[in-house]
């Protein structure tokens, strides 16, 4: 098993579906866990399947997708505070 390839699909599917929660705000959380599954399935196989620069695009959105929630939360409570 390449941990590699399993490091960065789970990486990318949490910040893949938290990029299409951002469209379905409503959607109840079963939603949710039902999807993250397959959605690591699918990661797995393009991480498996695709050439590099599909997997750096891939990793690059979660990236930012995770790191925009978490700068942009910071920045929300820090302005609070003051």
């Amino acid at each position: 098993m390449d941990w590699e390839i399993v490091l960065f699909s789970a990486f990318t599917a949490i910040g893949f579906v938290e990029y299409i929660k951002g469209f379905f705000k409503d959607a109840p959380g079963v939603i949710w866990r039902v999807s993250m599954p397959i959605v690591c399935l699918v990661m797995g196989v393009v991480f498996t399947l695709s050439p590099d620069f599909v997997q750096t695009g891939l990793v690059v959105v979660a990236v930012v997708q995770l790191g925009y929630d978490i700068i942009i939360d910071t920045v929300k409570n820090k302005l609070k505070g003051l």
